[in-house]
């Protein structure tokens, strides 16, 4: 039951308030989350400033090497995802959907 950007969600009607005040209580977590990730990040490029300049540039490589994982894992996080839900909604079990959501999952 599912409508229009302020229209009826699950039978109760959301006007801007409600879709405000459910946007923050999704989001001011993740906020945190990107700021503490960031802040940790900074924190050691400025001690491993103090250190040496070998170890900040060895820093720097390994964090390149460190980002294409995690963004090669997102990514496949972000497929496997919508292939599960889309499993689920045709009721599929597991050995169906598996070879599937894993082939698809790696393209």
């Amino acid at each position: 039951m599912l409508q229009g950007p302020l229209g009826w969600i699950n039978g109760f009607a959301m006007n801007a308030s409600a879709h405000l005040s459910a946007l923050l209580r999704l989001g001011i977590p993740l906020i945190g989350s990107f700021l503490a990730g960031f802040l940790l990040g900074l924190t050691d490029t400025i001690m491993l400033g103090w250190y040496s300049v070998e170890a900040l540039a060895a820093a720097t490589i390994a964090g390149s090497f460190f980002m294409t994982l995690q963004v090669v894992g997102s990514g496949f996080a972000w497929a496997v995802t919508s292939l599960v839900a889309e499993a689920d909604a045709r009721s599929d079990t597991v050995q169906a959907a598996a070879p599937r959501v894993w082939g698809c999952g790696c393209l």
